[in-house]
């Protein structure tokens, strides 16, 4: 496969480089570039291994579909920690899922690899698995990184809360990127807070950001920035709303809940994560389950007859988003033996075994995935249509998501369907996500999620 012009000239900016930072839009190859530079690397004898880091999901993208599909030599992988064989010897492929690298075995395994392989690369694919700089697993990979030889992330959405999101990325590649020296300095450079009160406590809320002109220049000077519009030729998306009328027993759920979060909001204080979990169990309602103790219970709803319908009606194959497990469930009975449901928590081999039959299998119209799950690293160009059965409150999940099948080897316009709950907040956290209303992952005021609720 002939590399693209930007692939090109990216490849030859980092060639010499010993870090870098490829933020490109999801569907531009950031991929195959990644894979240029190690094998580059590989060829001039300058580091024997390649350490890639990325999601659970994604280690099985990169076995399966992005190395056999992109490398043009003879490479070995070991994967972490399905193979139990400890063979070392390169061209390496060292492939590790970020939470695995908290096993209690791991850092035996990466001494050894360490001991065969003291020049190595490091790749960190979706690189905002490590923008949490308090995390364990952003501890771990900052202690990998500095052994590395040349370090490399990848992040098609760099930013999917906030501006700081950035610093631990970018630590990753070295301390001075960026030149703070902590995360409380970059904060009060970048943010703007607000001394509040609640009770007996006082703290700081970030009401928003300055100098993000001056972060933008920082941030170019080590990564090359790629928009899809900007190098690929592709089809048009077209969006278009569906409404649909909530059912007598989700409309009762749906103001109980409503009006106990109003209540809420009066006597606590709102932070982002409360907040985001009070729209989050709405948009369950909406969907068509609730939770009741520790259970969630399917609600009667009219978008699984809906979805049936625009399934039918398409004479392609379709990607069926849902945010929550019971109504992935419930659509795939609503499917039937049109629909591959792909869970979460799947086994590698058998991941792949479904997204294959999705592909390949003429009688499988509808695939019924999560976002959060299987919206990252995964080609789905085989699908023109998409619905988005429901949504959470994930500006990141949204925006992946939509991009499995409206990349490169995309031929076609994709459909993208939204049903909506009339009378419900789906409509503005819809604005939200698509970025006509405040923007996601934003602190959250108590206002902001009033007007959000009401």
């Amino acid at each position: 496969m002939k590399s693209f012009k930007h692939q090109t000239e990216i490849f030859e900016r980092f060639r010499s480089q010993t870090y870098g930072a490829l933020f490109c839009e999801m569907g531009t190859g950031k991929s195959r570039i990644a894979i240029t530079l190690a094998e580059d690397a590989f060829t001039r004898k300058e580091i024997t291994a390649c350490v890639i880091i990325t999601t659970k999901g994604l280690v099985g993208n990169w076995l399966k579909h992005e190395l056999p599909k992109h490398s043009t030599i003879a490479y070995s992988t070991f994967t972490w920690n399905l193979d139990k064989k400890l063979s070392f010897k390169g061209p390496l492929y060292f492939l590790v899922n970020v939470d695995g690298l908290l096993a209690n075995a791991f850092p035996e395994t990466f001494k050894a690899f360490l001991k065969e392989n003291p020049s190595f690369m490091l790749i960190i694919d979706e690189s905002t698995v490590v923008k949490n700089i308090k995390a364990a697993r952003t501890k771990r990979c900052l202690a990998i990184a500095r052994r590395a030889k040349r370090r490399f992330i990848l992040s098609g959405q760099p930013i999917s809360n906030s501006p700081l999101d950035l610093f631990s990325q970018m630590e990753m590649l070295t301390p001075e990127c960026l030149g703070f020296k902590s995360l409380v300095a970059f904060r009060n450079r970048y943010a703007i807070t607000e001394r509040r009160t609640f009770g007996p406590r006082s703290f700081d809320v970030i009401t928003g950001y300055r100098h993000l002109p001056e972060l933008t220049e920082k941030v170019q000077q080590y990564a090359s920035i790629v928009k899809k519009e900007e190098c690929l030729d592709l089809p048009p998306k077209i969006y278009r709303n569906i409404d649909v009328e909530l059912t007598g027993q989700q409309l009762n759920a749906y103001v109980e809940l409503r009006d106990k979060a109003l209540t809420y909001i009066e006597d606590h204080e709102i932070t982002a994560v409360n907040a985001v979990s009070l729209i989050n169990r709405l948009l369950q309602i909406c969907a068509g389950q609730i939770k009741v103790g520790d259970a969630y219970l399917s609600l009667e709803n009219n978008k699984l007859g809906l979805v049936r319908e625009l399934v039918d009606e398409h004479a392609g194959k379709t990607i069926v988003w849902t945010a929550y497990v019971n109504t992935a469930a419930d659509l795939s009975v609503a499917l039937a033996k049109d629909g591959l449901w792909l869970p979460s928590g799947l086994a590698l081999e058998k991941r792949h075994a479904i997204l294959e039959q999705f592909k390949n299998d003429p009688t499988k119209k509808a695939l019924i995935a999560n976002p959060a799950s299987a919206g990252h690293g995964i080609t789905l160009v085989e699908a023109t249509n998409t619905i988005y059965h429901s949504l959470s409150y994930s500006y990141e999940n949204y925006i992946q998501s939509q991009d499995r099948n409206h990349r490169l080897g995309q031929t076609n316009s994709v459909l993208y369907t939204h049903l909506i709950t009339m009378g419900t907040l789906e409509d503005k956290v819809l604005s939200v996500l698509q970025g006509k209303g405040i923007m996601a992952g934003e602190v959250i005021t108590s206002k902001v999620l009033r007007e959000i609720l009401q």
